[in-house]
């Protein structure tokens, strides 16, 4: 399961580009192992769960990072995608000049045909919020309409403006039409005072990108269990988006963006759902620990530690489960960005749902991200 890059990233020259930092050391993860036996196990069997760790922290005014696994390993990055999704909306916005104060007001929603303006209406959301569920809540469909609105090649614009040329996002999790070499999205519209503003759709040619080769998923153990072709998918190597984290707190990401969106994004990535205003919340559904898989696994009862702060952007699918982010204790006044995922598909089977989320991989997630805190905290004393 490799990447079919023509040559490898080198992490060292890679991270030494854009930060101007020392080279990427492996993990010392005898401190892991040592104190939590489900890690002791992961770890030991690293190639069995697709496990890569990346981390980075400031060591005497530096940036150090470390690094565990098999970064050319393919992985499905599942929402992960939704995090540069929502900076190429707020591209479009910004290029259409569609100011912040306006997002409220503007109603993205697919066109419809043989229903009123007014049911019409009722049934939308403004783009404001369908930005805050799918990066605060990792909402399905508000990140479908997102895509929809801006398409393969402007996020794929994005994503090689921050140099990440072997990510790409050619699909959301809706549905698509194929017509010879093309996918075709559905229409959407945005929506004004009760008037359509702007009609939109999306295409891209098959033609503008490969198939990733050994790609390939699982094995056939029974029946209606069989491989997963990873091949015509999304690809998201765990560096690109833990460097697009970085870049997107550390500085100014993309200079078209203005300071009140930059404020915006990252609001989006640290805040609990009661924490944020947008149409559709549920206390019930989006707990305040939701999306926080470090620190807090899928603990739904648990109350946040109102002394710790996390920026993320999260994916879980097909056994696949992953989490960026950006962990600060103001306690120690310690921050350091951690990213991990890890394939709890034990049986490498799909469509059967058979995965180990709830008994390795959320458990996995929290401890590593408990103990890293104070892996850091002695790294850098």
């Amino acid at each position: 399961m490799l990447y079919d890059f023509q040559k490898k990233i080198v992490l060292y020259f890679l991270f030494a580009f854009y930060f101007g930092i020392s080279q990427t050391e492996k993990i010392d993860i005898t401190y892991f192992t040592g104190k939590d036996t489900l890690l002791s196990r992961v770890f030991s069997n690293a190639p069995r769960f697709g496990l890569q760790v990346f981390l980075s922290y400031q060591k005497k005014g530096k940036w150090h990072h470390e690094f565990f696994g098999d970064s050319m390993q393919y992985f499905y990055p599942a929402s992960l995608v939704k995090l540069p999704t929502a900076l190429a909306a707020v591209r479009w916005l910004k290029e259409n000049q569609f100011d912040f104060e306006m997002w409220d007001s503007i109603y993205l929603c697919r066109k419809q045909t043989g229903i009123s303006k007014n049911e019409k209406m009722n049934d939308t959301i403004s783009i404001k919020d369908h930005i805050i569920r799918s990066l605060v809540v990792s909402d399905n469909e508000s990140f479908n309409l997102l895509y929809e609105l801006t398409g393969y090649y402007r996020v794929q614009k994005i994503l090689e403006d921050l140099g990440m040329k072997h990510s790409r996002i050619v699909h959301h999790f809706g549905t698509y039409n194929k017509k010879n070499d093309s996918l075709i999205f559905p229409e959407v519209e945005l929506i004004q005072s009760g008037k359509v503003i702007k009609t939109v759709r999306v295409a891209h040619a098959l033609s503008e990108y490969g198939a990733l080769e050994n790609a390939l998923v699982g094995t056939f153990k029974k029946k209606n269990c069989k491989e997963k072709d990873f091949s015509r998918s999304n690809m998201l190597p765990l560096t690109d988006i833990h460097r697009m984290l970085m870049r997107l707190l550390e500085e100014n990401l993309i200079p078209v963006l203005g300071q009140k969106e930059m404020a915006f994004l990252k609001q989006c990535l640290w805040a609990q759902p009661h924490q944020i205003k947008f149409k559709g919340y549920d206390s019930l559904k989006h707990y305040p620990s939701l999306k926080k898989y470090f620190i807090y696994g899928s603990d739904k009862k648990s109350k946040p530690d109102e002394k710790i702060d996390i920026w993320n952007i999260v994916g879980q699918s097909y056994g696949f489960l992953a989490d960026v982010a950006y962990i600060y204790d103001k306690k120690r006044n310690l921050g350091c960005y951690l990213s991990a995922v890890i394939y709890v598909n034990d049986k490498d089977c799909f469509g059967k749902g058979w995965y180990e989320y709830e008994q390795t991989g959320f458990p996995f997630l929290k401890r590593l991200g408990l103990l890293t805190i104070e892996y850091v905290s002695d790294m850098t004393k």
